[in-house]
Order: structure tokens, then sequence, then C-alpha cells
């Protein structure tokens, strides 16, 4: 995987996943160890957070098995969901305060330095960065 800015990070943990229950607790674990590595703890809620929408948005919409990569960077992390839907995703704002759900994305923007979703041959890819020297 390359970054967003076309460059290998000096690290990658992969893991893949099926699209059920326990998806996104799986991937908070994985960004967790990720954090610790890169000794990058103050990035450990943030990307718990981050992780948590991207994965539970492919469990939830595209029902497909799906892989997370994290890259890890000196000065931050990169995360990506691969998963077998075309669909890309459609942040909703304003969402009612009462609406059970429509907020995963805002977040996702909210909390990271940089998000987007690309198209893939069978799927797509939703990644996010995180920069250490942003703070979440």
């Amino acid at each position: 995987m390359t970054d967003v800015r076309g460059q290998a990070p000096p690290a990658e943990l992969r893991l893949l996943l099926r699209p059920a229950v326990g998806a996104a607790r799986a991937a908070r674990e994985l960004v967790t160890e990720a954090c610790a590595r890169g000794e990058l703890a103050p990035l450990a809620g943030a990307a718990c957070t981050v992780v948590t929408e991207l994965v539970n948005n492919a469990v939830v919409h595209a029902r497909t098995p799906l892989e997370l990569v994290i890259g890890l960077r000196a000065d931050g992390l990169d995360i990506a969901v691969h998963d077998g839907s075309a669909q890309l995703p459609q942040p909703r704002q304003p969402v009612a305060p009462a609406a059970p759900g429509g907020r995963g994305m805002v977040m996702v923007a909210a909390l990271a330095t940089r998000w987007g979703a690309d198209p893939r041959p069978g799927g797509k890819v939703v990644w996010a960065t995180l920069d250490a020297a942003e703070p979440a």
C-alpha cells in the first residue's frame, strides 16, 4: 500500500475481517497495537474512533469480507479499509439530533487529517490519515 502522498509507509499491519459483530473490536486492537509500536499513543483515541467507523460502515453497507491496512509512519498513521462494494461513502450533513446513525464519516472527517474513498477493481478502499502534529 502506498499512502496518500504516494510513499510506502515504513511498516504495515494487515488484518482480514469478516463482515460480522466483533470486526470493529479486532480493528481497534490492531490500531492500538500500531500506535504502541510507533510511539503514537496520543493518536490512539482518535485512531480507534476512525477505524471503528470505517470498519462498521464496511460491515453494515458493503457486507463483504474486508481488509484493514494500517500504515505506520514516523509522524502518524494511514488507515485503509478495502471492501467488495463499489458504493462510495456519502457523508450526511446535517444529521438530526434524534437520528440513530449517519454521523460516522462526519466523525472521521473531524478526527482525520484527511480522508477519502477510491474505487478499486472489485470494490473500494476508504482511507484516513492521522498526523501526530494534528490535534485530535
